[in-house]
Parts: C-alpha cells; structure tokens; sequence
C-alpha cells in the first residue's frame, strides 16, 4: 500500500425522506480532490456502497456505510488509482482494481489492507468485477497471450475461463452467484461480443435479442444463477435484457430512446435496475411488473419526494430484496456524485406504490369489487386488487387488506399478506 493514510470523510448527509418511508441520499465524496464520486456496487442487504472517487492522491476506491466514504488506498507504485466494484454480503470484503508498479492489477480489500490478485501467465493486466456471497470467489477479466480473458480467482489461484468458440479470444466475467458456482459476462464469437454463461468449466453462448446480433453482455446474476441481466443487440437498438432458462426477453426503452442496459436483478428477480437513453439523456431506470419506470419519476410522483434538480442518470446495483437502489448522477451543483435509494418494503395492498396502505388504497379497491365468484369487469386494471387471486374481489380479499392497513405515511408490515 502506498505510504498516505486512505481517506476519511465524515459528510453530514441529510437524507430526503417521504411518506412511505422512501429516501434519496448523496453519498458525497472523499476530501481535499475534485468533487466526484461514482457508485459501483452495494452489499446484499444495502448497507454498504463501493465505488470510486477523487481524494488529495488521485482516484481513490471508497467504502461507504451509514453516511461516513473511507478512501481504501492503491497498491504500491505505479499512478495513484483504484476503483472498487463488488463488496461481500456482510461488506468485508472488497474488490475492484488498482494500479501497481506494474500496472493495471485486481485487488482485494480487506481489513484494511489492499492485495494484488495477480495475472495470467503472460499477462500485464487484471481487473476484479465481482465476488460470491463470502468472498472466497472473485471474477473479473485478465489479460493473456491470446487475448483478453474471463476469469476466476479462487484459493488464491487465478483461472483462465477461456471463451465462446469461433473468434477473437476476448471474454469478461462481469458477475457471479452466491455460492460462486455460476458466473456471467461475454464472449466474442466471429467477431462479436455475445452474453455468456459459465457453470464450472463449461461456457454458454446466450445469444441475442435478434438474429443475427452483432452486441450484447450479461451484467449481473440473481444469488441462485438462474436469472441474468444485461444488454444485447435488438430491433430497436441496444436493450436491455432478462435472461431465464434458455429464454432471454427485451425490456424496452424510456420513450424516444434506442439504448437500455440492466446493470443488476434483485434476488427473485422483481426488481431491475439500470439505465436508459431518453429525450433528456441518460436516466437511472426501474423494472418492475408494470415495466420501464424513470426512477426520478417514481420518487417524486410516487413517493413524493422533492429532488431538485438531481439528474439521475443510472441505477448501478440493488440489493437483494429491491429495497436499496445505488447509481449515479449530477447534483444540484453540477457535480458527478453517488446516490442510494431507500425505497419502502411493497405490499400487494398498496395499489397506488406509494409506500403505504391506506385510504386512497381502499377507495381504489372498492371501485373494483365485484362480490363472490363473479368475473372482474376490467382484469387489466383491477387484476391487481384480487388479494386472495381467485379471479374476483369480494370480501375476503376486503379482510386481506385489513391486515396490511397502515395509515398514510406509514410503512405497512411486509409480512400481513
């Protein structure tokens, strides 16, 4: 580690908060550099964010935990520079990439102290992008011989993944599962990067959203590796996409646009988060059950929550339960800075998704009560209101409202359905 002290600042973050319960915080940046900080990853449960950000030394990763950004230092030698982009699920450990005396290499924080992970036989380069549920399973990319390479650091041993057959040698691991069993990212057959799926030695070529893609890579993994996001090659563009299966569905744009990627997926897979281009430029997007959101949107017309002039430009990571969405953007001041959401926990009974059950709820679900056994007269509509889903809504789907009521303004119990 170089001989300076990593940054320490204390910011004084006054979260925005609404009713509901949702909030908005910036995560400001390290001291005594350029005003700059870009998210990159967050823990499982949320409670830590790693990225990126511009100390007295240079570009310096940071850890942030409950409004306090620590600078993580760099490796010995070399350009004042690491970023951080994966943290463990209890926020321990960190990896990412910093520069050493000779050159571009993945690190490994922990317990105050940073690690060079090494290279490939051959190579002169490595970044680390992600990491199992404990950390034991680091993934990311090197360089090699024959080009660059997806790989796996383990025990301490970096593994060449190799690639999808058919073309240049160049592939990236960008995520990996909980228990570091299946790994996503690219490949690049004939000449062209293609979503790619590892399960031990084995790699899968995803394919594309159209045929013939010329563009694509999956982002991020779902902690059991059955469910992948990321972006390919479509009709419209570059879009972003769900992977399940065999199956890989589009996600679609804001309107206007012609560019969308998925950046991460919440545990079940309810929750995606990324970015898309619109009339206004790039804009921090949700996916959930009803589609593409402007999350800005979502936290000032649904949570109602005042931000400004915030641009939101991309959501980055959630974590595991949806409930904590990191990204990046410009502030008020027109500085680049961090951001974490803090968005309530959703019920079924909250029909109007503003973080409470309450009476604008009932008004809402009176206005499509049908009574036992009879047919709803308008299912795209009031197909969310039959609690008990049994195709209509009478009073037993009344009861199981009763139970999640909450009063406005109040965080209804996640558990009353």
């Amino acid at each position: 580690m170089r001989n300076s002290i990593p940054g320490l600042v204390l910011v004084a973050i006054f979260p925005l908060v609404a009713l509901g319960g949702a909030s908005f915080t910036g995560l400001g940046d390290l001291p005594e550099g350029i005003y700059e900080s870009t998210a990159h990853g967050i823990a499982a449960n949320g409670s830590v964010v790693v990225g990126s950000s511009v100390s007295a030394s240079g570009i310096e990763a940071f850890r942030w935990q409950n409004g306090t950004m620590t600078g993580l230092g760099d490796l010995a030698g070399g350009v004042f520079e690491s970023i951080a982009r994966a943290v463990s699920n209890d926020g321990a450990i960190v990896v990412g990439s910093a520069q050493s005396s000779t050159g571009l290499q993945a690190a490994r924080w922990q317990e105050g102290a940073i690690v060079g992970l090494g290279y490939l036989s051959g190579g002169t380069a490595s970044e680390a992008l992600d990491l199992s549920a404990d950390g034991s399973v680091i993934v990311g990319w090197g360089t090699s011989p024959v080009g660059d390479e997806a790989v796996r650091w383990q025990a301490n041993t970096i593994i060449g993944l190799g690639d999808i057959p058919g073309g240049a040698f160049n592939s990236r691991a960008y995520a990996v599962s909980a228990d570091g069993s299946v790994i996503v990212g690219r490949g690049q057959p004939n000449g062209d990067e293609e979503p790619a799926r590892w399960v031990g030695d084995t790699v899968t070529a995803l394919g594309y959203l159209t045929t013939p893609g010329y563009l694509g890579s999956c982002l991020a993994v779902t902690p059991d590796g059955t469910m992948a996001v990321g972006y390919s090659w479509s009709a419209g563009g570059i879009e972003a996409f769900h992977w399940q299966a065999g199956i890989m569905t589009g996600l679609g744009f804001l309107p206007e646009g012609a560019f969308s990627q998925a950046m991460d997926i919440s545990a079940d897979g309810s929750i995606i988060v990324g970015s898309s281009d619109s009339l206004e430029g790039s804009r921090a997007v949700i996916w959930d059950v009803g589609g593409i959101h402007d999350l800005k949107d979502v936290l000032t017309q649904q949570f109602h929550l005042d931000l400004g002039s915030w641009q939101l430009e991309e959501a980055i990571a959630v974590s595991d339960d949806g409930r904590e969405i990191a990204g990046n953007g410009v502030n008020p001041d027109g500085n680049r800075e961090a951001w974490i959401v803090h968005l309530p926990p959703i019920v079924k009974a909250d029909f109007d998704r503003d973080g409470d059950v309450d009476v604008d709820d009932l008004s809402l679900l009176r206005a499509c009560f049908s009574g036992p056994c009879v047919p709803l007269s308008n299912p795209s509509t009031c197909g969310t209101r039959d609690l008990d889903e049994d195709s209509d809504v009478d009073q037993l789907d009344f009861g199981l409202f009763q139970r999640c009521f909450s009063g406005t303004g109040i965080d209804p119990n996640p558990k009353c359905e």
